[in-house]
C-alpha cells in the first residue's frame, strides 16, 4: 500500500508537459503496490472465513472494489 501511495503522490507532479516514460513508471509502480497488497489481503480475508462462507466473502470483498453503477 505504501509503494501504491508513493507512486500516487508522486503523480501530483505530472504536468502537461511531462514526459511519458514519467506516466508510465508512476502508474507502474502504482499497479505493483496494488498487486502487492491485494492479493496477500484477499488471502487473509478468506482464511479467516469458514469455507461454508467463502462464497459469500468473496462477493463482499469484490462489490467493495467495484464501484456501484
Amino acid at each position: 500500500m505504501l509503494v501504491s501511495a508513493l507512486a500516487l503522490a508522486a503523480m501530483t507532479t505530472l504536468t502537461a508537459h511531462s514526459p511519458y516514460w514519467q506516466s508510465t513508471l508512476w502508474l507502474g509502480l502504482v499497479g505493483i503496490g496494488s498487486g502487492m497488497f491485494n492479493s496477500p489481503n484477499t488471502a487473509a480475508m478468506m482464511g479467516t472465513v469458514p469455507p461454508d462462507r467463502r462464497g459469500i466473502a468473496q462477493e463482499r470483498g469484490r462489490c467493495s472494489r467495484t464501484p456501484e453503477r
